[in-house]
């Protein structure tokens, strides 16, 4: 079947995280001239001398095992053992520098998906989007099943909405379960992005929940230590370089779709049809991806982050492409761009159909839970002026229509207003102050020894799970 491939150049708006499900421990890191180097820790203890691999071993021994191994690992660390480095923010470094010594404490990082070369932007989540908005598109189609949909969804459990979702899914496509061949996206395919050396930084995120009079502000959450790396973003103003990154989209043409229906004959249609009912065109997909996230960009800026800072960034990052106005879908269509919303903290409402959220909102000792249909809070990063940043915005442009750099915006100014509140001392001096946790003993030197040599790679009952912790 003909497919015509549209070459497209994304650009991270604000910071984006995909991860593959492990982290980062500090037998596996340390900081140098403020970049984490990432080296192999089985090759560090090979060129151990015997003096020092003994040292190692009454490491092991001691009260505090996993953290003084993991210290003399790093404490012989050579130039041929590192195999990357990462720039690290200035809040994610004074943090887990004092981390990686204290006990109890973990000092993990939520490394960014890699393949051999590299950090790459999977298909997958792009492809995911453009799923959801197609989803959306076709669900508004038949007010009939939207109905519907929502009255099963209002009897079931919050939280248990897992079916209906499915039988959504499933009648909005008209493609049964088992059915993969009706699937319309099974047309859609979208090349991973690789990305270049140096487009990361290991950052710090932080809950922000929604206030009384709106605006998002820091709550107790903040004492949660979640560092992750993630993509440096124009939203960075400057602080971290952004880069480009090129992207294939390949859809089947109209003349390969009406050749593909008249092959099929009989099959194209009735109870033995093979194909898609309705297979995305490059406008149509394109429409209905822009229809989606251009309706939860401007809700976002509303309900979260007027009056945060944020505000102004978002609209500077529109603004920096030619798409500020009244009318961003309008905007969008006229370049030919495409506004994606992906990755982790993007929120269930990233991820759902508009006029059809059920997300659960979790009981507590005076409540039960109960179905929400918009969240209360937004995992964020901060700018160096106490500014939340959001997670996962992207923008598409055509390869012809994309400029040859990403924009810069004016960098933001140290010690500006917050989320709602002015900037602490602590943040202005980018330390925000660590957690503290009580020194507790291991129950066994014992078993300590072996969780550690496990993690290490040097115990054969290691899961792979357990060695992608650390390298």
């Amino acid at each position: 079947m003909r497919r015509d491939t549209h070459r497209l150049v994304g650009f991270a708006l604000t910071p984006v995280h995909v991860g593959d499900g492990t982290v980062m421990t500090p037998e596996g890191y340390r900081f140098a001239n403020g970049m984490l180097e990432r080296f192999d820790p089985p090759a560090v203890i090979a060129s151990m001398s015997d003096g020092v691999r003994e040292q190692f071993t009454k490491a092991l021994r001691s009260h505090d095992a996993l953290k003084a191994g993991q210290k003399l690992i790093r404490n012989h660390v050579r130039d041929e053992h590192i195999r990357e480095r990462i720039v690290v923010s200035p809040h994610s470094t004074r943090e887990l520098e004092q981390v990686i010594e204290e006990s109890g404490r973990k000092g993990e990082v939520r490394p960014f998906v890699r393949s051999g070369t590299g950090p790459y932007l999977p298909g997958s989540s792009l492809k995911g989007a453009l799923r959801t908005a197609w989803l959306a598109a076709e669900a508004g189609r038949n007010p009939a099943l939207m109905r519907e949909i929502n009255a099963k969804a209002d009897g079931e459990r919050p939280g248990k909405t897992g079916r209906v979702s499915n039988d959504l899914a499933q009648r909005a496509f008209e493609a049964e379960a088992g059915k993969t061949e009706r699937d319309p996206l099974r047309d859609v395919s979208v090349s991973d992005a690789l990305m270049l050396s140096g487009v990361t930084v290991i950052d710090r995120v932080q809950v922000a929940n929604l206030g009384a009079k709106g605006g998002i502000a820091f709550g107790p959450e903040t004492k949660m230590q979640i560092h992750v790396e993630r993509l440096a973003s124009l939203a960075d103003r400057g602080a971290y370089p952004p880069s480009r990154f090129a992207i294939a989209l390949s859809l089947p043409s109209e003349e390969g779709l009406q050749a593909r229906r008249q092959r099929a004959g009989e099959r194209s249609d009735g109870p033995r049809r093979a194909l898609p009912r309705r297979s995305p065109t490059y406008v149509a997909l394109r429409r209905a991806a822009n229809e989606h996230h251009a309706a939860l960009f401007a809700y976002e800026r509303r309900r979260f982050y007027a009056g945060t800072g944020a505000d102004a960034t978002l609209d500077a990052l529109l603004a920096a492409f030619g798409l500020a106005g009244s009318d961003l879908l309008a905007a969008l269509e006229a370049k030919d761009a495409w506004l994606l919303k992906i990755g982790r903290y993007g929120h269930f409402e990233s991820k759902s159909v508009a006029g059809l959220r059920h997300g659960e909102k979790r009981g507590t000792k005076a409540s039960s839970a109960r179905h929400m249909t918009e969240g209360g809070s937004r995992t964020v990063a901060t700018d160096a002026s106490g500014s939340p940043l959001p997670f996962g915005w992207i923008l598409l442009l055509p390869e012809d229509k994309a400029p040859a750099e990403a924009p810069r915006l004016p960098a933001a100014a140290r010690g500006g207003a917050g989320p709602g509140r002015p900037v602490p001392a602590a943040l202005l001096a980018l330390a925000p102050r660590p957690l503290q946790v009580r020194r507790r003993a291991s129950s066994s030197a014992r078993a300590t020894k072996s969780r550690m040599a496990t993690r290490l790679g040097l115990s054969g009952r290691t899961s792979d799970r357990t060695r992608c912790r650390c390298w």
